[in-house]
């Protein structure tokens, strides 16, 4: 699996989430035959930490159920304009 592929995968699943998420940036991993997703995502500075960490568990949950992608760490970008 490309790092191509795998934007394929991730792109939709963040546009797809219920409040606005940007991809900053992301890392793809690949160890030992798994792909491990490193994604920096920049969310609405008024949410509370609770919403951002309920936001990025939903992002995590549904990013992991694609069979492409064993594990995924998702970073907030607090400092992307």
């Amino acid at each position: 699996v490309t790092r191509k592929d795998l934007e394929k995968i991730v792109d939709p699943v963040i546009a797809a989430s219920k409040v606005q998420l940007k991809r900053t940036r992301m890392r793809v991993h690949h160890l030992t035959g798994t792909n491990v997703i490193e994604l920096f995502v920049q969310v609405d500075p008024q949410k509370t930490i609770a919403e951002i960490h309920a936001l990025t568990d939903d992002l995590t949950h549904r990013l992991k159920s694609a069979p492409e992608i064993d594990d995924v760490r998702i970073f907030v970008d607090i400092n992307a304009d």
